[in-house]
């Protein structure tokens, strides 16, 4: 309550229209915790959101499009296949539109709901997906039915999506949401071997990487290790490093600091 008149000041200034509506907070507990708001935070930026009947709907966002899949899961009410799926889609046409206006969507929306085999069947699916994207106030399109099957919706850009404001691109798996296999790492550092014995000072080579990187070099590269080392002429040890993660590792010879790597 204290801030209040700080958050009237600035809402006049950039907000007017929302400044008579504000109310001051008077809970024993911080507003965020006694509204759950942290947890309602924590589920829009969640890329799979459920649906009461146990289905779920996954959102995935592009530079290009933001894909949207539906899922039956674990649901299995109805007395035919496309009763459920007529169903789930139902809830997810609902839950998309409120979605989009949660996460602040925007572009094209391309949305992959269960396939029905019978085509009147989808045209409840459109209508309710017509009705809840009518409460956006943001102008929204329901484009229809590709000949892919895939619905189509546009919704106008005013503002970044609430992704983009509150997270940042991973600097492991660096925005891509995958990071390289341990064994695809170990054939990389037995490519990167060769090259710093050649520069690295003589004798012995240590492999500093993440446990699984070195649990794969000696279980399903083992032998190509081997090999390898007689090649060389030069022994190899390997260094488990927990600080490490599964994309990086360092080579490192006895008498001077040597290469380092990354998926």
């Amino acid at each position: 309550a204290s801030d209040l008149p700080a958050a009237r000041r600035f809402c006049t200034r950039f907000m007017p229209e929302i400044e008579p509506l504000l109310r001051g907070h008077a809970g024993d507990q911080p507003l965020f915790a006694e509204y759950d708001i942290d947890d309602e935070i924590e589920q829009a930026l969640a890329p799979r959101v459920t649906l009461p009947s146990g289905g779920s709907i996954v959102i995935e966002q592009t530079e290009a499009l933001t894909a949207i899949d539906v899922n039956s899961g674990r649901f299995t009410g109805g007395a035919r296949l496309i009763d459920t799926a007529l169903k789930i889609n139902l809830e997810a046409a609902s839950e998309i539109a409120r979605q989009i206006r949660l996460r602040n969507l925007a572009g094209l929306i391309v949305i992959d709901f269960i396939h029905l085999d019978e085509d009147p069947a989808w045209q409840p699916v459109l209508d309710e997906l017509g009705r809840a994207l009518a409460r956006d106030r943001t102008p929204t399109r329901l484009v229809g039915r590709t000949g892919a099957g895939l619905v189509e919706v546009t919704r106008r850009r005013r503002r970044e999506p609430l992704a983009a404001s509150m997270q940042t691109a991973c600097t492991v798996c660096e925005g891509i949401g995958r990071r390289l296999a341990p064994e695809t790492v170990a054939y990389d550092i037995l490519r990167a071997l060769p090259r710093a014995a050649r520069t690295q000072a003589s004798g012995a080579l240590t492999v500093y990487a993440a446990p699984p990187v070195i649990a794969a070099l000696s279980g399903p590269a083992r032998e190509a290790l081997d090999e390898l080392i007689l090649r060389l002429g030069r022994p190899v040890a390997l260094q488990s490093a927990k600080e490490y993660d599964a994309g990086h590792f360092d080579i490192v010879a006895s008498a001077a600091a040597g290469q380092s790597g990354h998926g």
